[in-house]
């Protein structure tokens, strides 16, 4: 009977650790901003910004992003590509992975709850043509086992010499 009781609490033990390890968002990260500091398809150094929130109910920390680059767009060199705290302290990033189709972020040290992180691109070459382009945004919590999560498009329109579109 003694051995019994050991090996449930073990059991147990062991199953709460698995799940511990498992992380969500309680109350999703939000996508504030995505910008450009020009519109225009003929400018060659443009710097692009994605803003992102924790809010404070996330119940996770912020521990990575996942911007995926529309076709069209080129993909930014990971040496161009900042993190920035809501305070306008820097950010280190401990990951940066470029491929293609998708630019993946690891953060030093997760941002917590209630916190903000502005990531940019900088320089970046503006599409040689006008019009509507959507970078999809995913969070990433912070920990081992984690469960993605899509926030938004940041949606960012280039305007051809000209004319609107």
């Amino acid at each position: 009977m003694k051995h019994f009781w050991l090996a449930s609490l073990f059991f147990i033990a062991s199953v709460q650790s698995a799940e511990a390890t498992e992380i969500f968002f309680s109350k999703v990260p939000e996508l504030k901003r995505s910008a450009t500091d020009n519109f225009s398809s003929a400018y060659n150094y443009a710097r692009y910004t994605f803003e992102v929130t924790v809010p404070v109910e996330s119940g996770a920390s912020l521990g990575g992003l996942v911007i995926g680059i529309p076709f069209g767009i080129r993909l930014p060199s990971p040496d161009y590509i900042q993190a920035v705290s809501g305070d306008g302290k820097p950010v280190a990033l401990k990951t940066i992975q470029v491929t293609s189709g998708a630019v993946r972020l690891g953060f030093a040290e997760a941002i917590a709850p209630g916190g903000q992180v502005n990531i940019e691109f900088y320089p970046m070459r503006n599409p040689r043509t006008g019009g509507t382009f959507l970078f999809e945004v995913t969070a990433l919590p912070a920990g081992e086992t984690v469960h993605p999560q899509f926030l938004s498009y940041g949606r960012i329109t280039f305007y051809s010499p000209g004319g609107r579109r």
